[in-house]
């Protein structure tokens, strides 16, 4: 079957199972918005995955495999959190989800993307610092969350943020054959105590 190139958003094209950010990195004197997301932001943020999901060999980017962005806000307010984005000159850069969990008192961080042009310059902390802020704000004590054994860069900054690698390994079943490892978080800057 041939592949078929489609624009995601500018600069961003989709080449069968892999997106390839054909922009150049944006200054580092450009000023970055942190917001809340909205519903209309669901085709950036998809875009967004797909760029980083290309980052890595054997990653398959499958739009279906993210049906709740199509409503990110109102997807994320439903599980009692929030979504966050990150802007740069009116392109979106960034993503940061929490959501209640099961277990009372904890929320876990879901849908964490950063553009590989934007990472190392404290983008993803000022993300990380607003989820941390509305986890306070509801009474969660701990956070937990599941990230890709590929994706190592993500595993060092939970690390450099104080989150512990838990034992044990998830398997996804999905089109990447993805295994997950859970980060936890007990203490964050802000709880009582």
């Amino acid at each position: 079957m041939p592949k078929t190139a489609f624009a995601l958003r500018p600069g961003l094209a989709y080449l069968g199972t892999k997106a390839k950010n054909m922009s150049r990195a944006l200054p580092p004197s450009a000023e970055i918005q942190i917001r809340e997301a909205a519903d209309s932001d669901g085709a950036a943020i998809t875009a967004l995955i797909a760029a980083v999901f290309a980052e890595y060999d054997g990653v398959t980017f499958l739009a279906d495999e993210l049906r709740e962005l199509r409503a990110p806000a109102s997807n994320f307010r439903r599980k009692g959190g929030r979504m966050w984005v990150a802007e740069q000159e009116g392109r979106l850069i960034g993503s940061f989800g929490i959501v209640a969990t099961h277990e009372r008192g904890v929320g876990e961080f879901l849908k964490v993307y950063l553009a590989r042009e934007s990472r190392g310059v404290g983008v993803a902390k000022r993300l990380l610092d607003r989820a941390l802020a509305f986890a306070v704000s509801r009474g969660m004590t701990a956070i937990t969350l599941w990230t890709d054994s590929r994706f190592l860069d993500g595993h060092r900054f939970y690390e450099r943020h104080g989150f512990r690698r838990m034992p044990g390994v998830r398997a996804l079943h999905d089109a990447s054959n993805s295994l997950e490892f859970n980060f936890r978080l007990d203490h964050f800057p802000g709880q009582p105590g």
